[in-house]
């Protein structure tokens, strides 16, 4: 797959503002995790037409409390109470 490296992280505005900001740990500290491991990282709305989107972009996806909409994405959101996160196929569990 053309530029497999790359990894688009689909987020709210208001979430968006955060990580822009250096203000939301979680996302901030996967962001430089995947840079330290030659990822490049992209941010986007997280806009239906967007989520929709990203099936055709190369590379990978995580999706802040939204389904994956493709074989190459991930969910991510609270797990019960911060700062506890969790990163899963689902967006809910057992499906």
């Amino acid at each position: 797959m053309e530029d497999s490296n790359h990894v688009g992280i689909y987020l709210d505005d208001e979430l968006r503002g955060k990580v822009e900001a250096g203000r939301q740990n979680f996302v901030c500290h996967t962001m430089d995790a995947l840079v330290e491991n030659k990822c490049k990282v992209s941010l986007f709305p997280n806009t239906p037409e967007e989520l929709q989107n990203a099936k055709a972009r190369p590379g990978y996806s995580l999706f802040h409390n939204h389904a994956p909409t493709h074989d190459r994405a991930l969910t991510f959101s609270v797990a019960y109470l911060s700062p506890f996160w969790r990163i899963e196929r689902a967006r809910l569990r057992g499906g």
